[in-house]
């Protein structure tokens, strides 16, 4: 009897013990898009990162001119991680400007924007 009492008093003790040790929540990461630079010459690579989809689900992909005309459209797969990327080479022909990027999680409905410049080549002196 007196062996049951002391088992049952040091697993309370062990129980209350763990509920003060801190807990470190966790938190999905927030569903963004973004760019790997902010300034992009026409003809160069344009990368683009999605984090914080859905897990292998589809995240849709727009660019916008700084006239707002779309220019590029596309459909990534996230990966395990939510994470998903694209890189495309910037056509000569678009204008130069602040561009915009919408991402869409399909299977939240999530959106994020992010903003890129097209900025002119640098001049060769000669």
């Amino acid at each position: 009897m007196e062996y049951r009492k002391l088992t049952s008093t040091i697993i309370l003790a062990l129980f209350l013990l763990c509920m003060l040790l801190p807990i470190k929540p966790v938190f999905a990461e927030a569903f963004q898009v973004k760019t790997d630079k902010d300034n992009y010459y026409p003809g160069s690579k344009l990368t683009i990162i999605v984090s914080g989809a859905t897990a292998n689900k589809k995240v849709a992909i727009q660019i916008n001119d700084p006239a707002n005309n779309v220019k590029y459209v596309d459909e990534l797969t996230a990966d395990s991680t939510g994470s998903a990327s694209v890189s495309i080479t910037i056509p000569t022909d678009w204008p130069l400007g602040k561009y915009t990027i919408y991402a869409r999680d399909d299977y939240t409905g999530n959106l994020a924007t992010y903003q890129f410049n097209i900025i002119a080549l640098p001049k060769v002196s000669s």
